[in-house]
């Protein structure tokens, strides 16, 4: 799981959208007894705590680039020592709107005058080299971005993967 679900700490500055973790999505992993990963944050690792607020324009560079795919190998090593041990990876839980670990929506800049940051389909760059690592290795885990403004919303859909 994306790092801010278990710490909202390491989001830039005015970011959190709860004071540590976001306990819909814990207490629904915890009730149904599923273990947790925390993945770490592309964003922190690459650019500190106190860094600006970005888009995926500002995060698209090769080095960030890089950084992201040494990370993303490394979480596919360990979902694959998982699945090697008979362990069943449930799901990749990103950040809508993050421009590394949206999944299905990403923060981006527009062409507009303001140039201001607004959310627009499409994949954070972390996951895209996360997803790509993935299928080179043949891994098949479904990928499902979470939403602070619908938090409730899909913690339903996420227990529809959850074990009884």
């Amino acid at each position: 799981m994306a790092h801010c679900i278990l710490n909202q700490n390491v989001r830039v500055a005015g970011g959190a959208h709860y004071p540590a973790v976001i306990d819909e999505v814990v207490d629904a992993l915890r009730t149904h007894r599923v273990g947790l990963v925390q993945m770490p944050c592309p964003e922190f690792t690459f650019a500190a705590l106190n860094r600006p607020a970005g888009t995926r324009e500002d995060y698209d560079t090769p080095r960030f680039r890089r950084h992201c795919a040494k990370i993303a190998g490394s979480i596919a090593d360990q979902v694959d020592q998982y699945a090697k041990n008979g362990f069943q990876v449930l799901a990749v839980l990103g950040i809508e709107r993050s421009p590394s670990c949206g999944v299905e929506q990403t923060t981006t800049r527009p062409d507009g005058p303001n140039g201001e940051a607004e959310a627009t389909s499409g994949q954070g760059i972390f996951i895209e080299e996360l997803q790509r690592e993935f299928d080179s290795r043949h891994l098949q885990v479904p990928f499902k971005g979470l939403d602070w403004r619908r938090v409730s919303k899909d913690v339903e859909e996420l227990e529809g993967l959850l074990p009884p």
